[in-house]
């Protein structure tokens, strides 16, 4: 297989991104919280400069509220502590639906941008 080809995204490592996104957005649903929330796609897949088999970087975004009557606030500015709970659930749906294939484990850093 000539280089370039194998570094080339496909219509199939495109369609398995797009439906992981998809699932992704659907999980989103069924968290327990006050607001709105999302999943944003970033780097190499978004400019087109991924290969078939490169990693998908995704940021979970949106505003939620962290205890009820308080103003719904970007979740980036939320407690450590409450964006650690919203891992931790979507950690368990990623895992109760099926669509990780074992235990998600916990990240050991996250990204400031």
């Amino acid at each position: 297989m000539p280089i370039l080809q194998a570094l080339t995204p496909n219509e199939g490592s495109n369609a398995a991104r797009n439906y992981i996104l998809q699932e992704l957005s659907a999980l989103l649903q069924q968290l327990n919280v006050d607001g709105e929330l999302q999943i944003m796609p970033y780097g190499s897949f978004v400019s087109g400069l991924h290969s078939p088999d490169s990693d998908l970087d995704m940021a979970l975004v949106g505003s939620c509220q962290d205890a009820e009557g308080a103003p719904a606030v970007e979740l980036c500015q939320q407690s450590a502590e409450y964006q650690k709970k919203i891992m931790y659930e979507l950690a368990g749906l990623l895992e109760s639906s099926g669509i990780a294939a074992g235990p998600v484990s916990e990240p050991r850093h996250k990204r400031r941008r």
